[in-house]
């Protein structure tokens, strides 16, 4: 039955919660946030004042320190809710969204799927065999600029992908406690993620908010954890990947995982592309994050948008048009930008979460399975195996 409402409590109210409540509150009333759980009872009542103020429809936003008790006032009727959103340390999720898929709750759960594809491969396939919608948040793959270059590529416009580059650089500010600019470009230099961040939380860091630098609690380093926004457009653009090898390194002592990576992908089409990321406290120099060269131009995707570098006469002769809201001219040395104004990683929430609602509500497929999402992780360990081995290694023979 299609109903047009989808009713949501949020587990885990950390960071990456304002961007899922934003992503929501843009959706005009399709999806309301009903109740907000978080073991730190104080977070989850701050963020369920938030929500009261911003979702007319929505009285009064429960507050509970786990699902199970959620669950029970479900029971009760003393709060309604068809769905979860998933935004826990990693090594929870499996328990969690086996308890919420066990009460027939439909679920997004934030990438990666869990700390080893073992996990992974367990919740995929109890998703299966449940009877609602099981998403994983890659929201890489709503990210307007990497649609958009996906569009280019489909087109043609840069001819056949010769090869491809991505660069995710993360200038570290510490983990944990209200300001942190976890899972984000915004250490690369995107001042729209500061333009999008929500009232700051002013809380004391708490030592479970640490856990992104424990090995065991976030199942390995940066290349599984921000890489994998990095690496789902490497697969949008040129496929599945059939072998990998990498190196690995650690610059920051407060991070058991690795927060230097190289590696080089082959895909199972021929091409190949190069993977790298550093976390580091350095303050760094502008690059793109994603460069695809073609045999007839190339794409960049940068802080300041998408741009396409050709000769195609179509695209050359026109006109440079001005807004008077954007500063960059749509033609300069970087290339002709192609998506004016630019969007970047903040825009990609609200498709995230429109995608869930539609596939809840209306029945519509997910713009990406949640297999899709085995991809990233299984390249990141598949990157961990070849550091130990020291040689190629395939990822889906891991």
């Amino acid at each position: 039955m299609a109903t047009h409402v989808l009713t949501l409590a949020l587990i885990g109210c950390g960071d990456v919660a304002y961007f899922h409540i934003k992503a929501a509150i843009a959706l005009s009333g399709r999806v309301q946030i009903v109740a907000a759980i978080d073991p730190c009872i104080e977070r989850a009542q701050l963020v369920a004042t938030y929500l009261e103020k911003l979702q007319p429809a929505v009285s009064h936003v429960s507050v509970f320190p786990n699902l199970a008790e959620a669950l029970s006032a479900r029971e009760k009727r003393a709060c309604d809710f068809m769905a979860v959103d998933i935004l826990v340390p990693h090594h929870l999720h499996k328990p969690i969204t086996f308890e919420a898929l066990d009460a027939g709750l439909h679920v997004l759960l934030e990438k990666p799927i869990s700390t080893s594809l073992q996990e992974a491969r367990e919740i995929l396939n109890k998703g299966r065999e449940s009877k609602v919608v099981l998403m994983i948040a890659e929201n890489a793959q709503y990210w307007p600029e990497i649609v958009k270059a996906h569009e280019l590529v489909q087109q043609g416009v840069i001819g056949a992908i010769v090869t491809a580059r991505a660069v995710y650089n993360e200038r570290y500010r510490g983990y944990g406690g209200g300001d942190n600019k976890e899972d984000t470009p915004s250490s690369t230099g995107d001042s729209r993620y500061e333009e999008a961040t929500f009232p700051k939380i002013n809380r004391k860091e708490r030592a479970e908010d640490r856990w992104r630098g424990v090995r065991a609690q976030a199942g390995g380093g940066m290349v599984m954890d921000g890489g994998s926004h990095w690496i789902r457009p490497l697969r949008m653009w040129m496929g599945e990947i059939d072998k990998i090898v990498g190196v690995t390194g650690r610059v920051l002592p407060e991070m058991e995982g690795e927060t230097l990576a190289k590696a080089i992908f082959k895909f199972k089409s021929g091409q190949m592309a190069t993977f790298e990321c550093t976390m580091s406290y350095t303050p760094f120099a502008p690059d793109p994050w994603w460069r695809i060269t073609g045999t007839t131009g190339e794409i960049t995707i940068d802080e300041h948008g998408i741009w396409l570098h050709t000769e195609d006469p179509r695209y050359t002769s026109q006109q440079p048009h001005h807004h008077h809201h954007h500063h960059h001219p749509s033609k300069d040395h970087r290339g002709i930008l192609m998506l004016d104004p630019p969007k970047g990683y903040p825009e990609s929430f609200t498709p995230e979460m429109e995608d869930f609602y539609m596939a809840v509500c209306h029945g519509k497929s997910l713009a990406a399975p949640p297999e899709m999402a085995f991809g990233e992780l299984a390249a990141a360990f598949a990157i961990y195996e070849s550091v130990e081995r020291q040689a190629w290694v395939a990822p889906q023979s891991i």
